[in-house]
């Protein structure tokens, strides 16, 4: 895992976040595991022999999930990653752990737009109460609205509640949106 240099941690500290550092003697439970998801794509193809008939095939497909798949959080954003290989995982991982959370208590995403109808088929049957969408594309497509006018308010995504913030990319980008998300993930965390 690559180190933070002096300035990253100082910025992180000025943040109140400490950096998530792993412990793997005292055997907490630290490491991402991989998991998926079985569901189904639907598709309807002309039958040649009569016409105006469909019929329906499916497609099995698999939704990428990392962490614990029962856990009742859930992170869903474009190229989220706990891997600590970069600068955006780390922040997350060092925000996440400011909070007190641990990787067996979350579920994760690592959004596609092709992922709606697997997701919603997961989550009728999940443990998920909770989730967080982390950046602009991701709420879009889930809530069909901007942040800008979601911050700081409980949404409903299909029948779970829902928060929205910034993503770890952007937050490096504009790092004065760091105390906005940093409230975001408190109230989906205290919620």
């Amino acid at each position: 895992m690559a180190t933070l240099s002096p300035n990253q941690f100082a910025i992180l500290d000025a943040m109140g976040i400490p950096v998530w550092i792993e412990n793997t003697q005292d055997g907490v439970d630290t490491v991402i595991q991989a998991d998926s998801v079985e569901g189904e794509f639907l598709s309807f193809d002309s039958v040649q022999d009569e016409p105006g008939l469909q019929k329906r095939e499916e497609t099995a497909a698999v939704l990428p999930l990392l962490g614990n798949s029962s856990a009742s959080r859930m992170l869903i954003g474009v190229d989220l990653s706990l891997a600590g290989n970069t600068m955006n995982s780390r922040l997350l991982l060092a925000m996440l752990s400011a909070l007190g959370l641990r990787t067996n208590e979350l579920v994760i995403l690592a959004w596609d737009k092709s992922y709606q109808l697997l997701l919603a088929n997961f989550l009728e049957t999940a443990s998920v109460t909770q989730i967080m969408l982390l950046g602009e594309p991701v709420t879009e497509d889930c809530l069909q609205q901007s942040i800008n006018k979601l911050h700081h308010q409980k949404q409903l995504f299909l029948t779970v509640d829902t928060w929205v913030s910034y993503h770890p990319d952007e937050l490096l980008k504009q790092p004065e949106n760091k105390a906005a998300a940093w409230q975001d993930l408190q109230n989906w965390y205290h919620a």
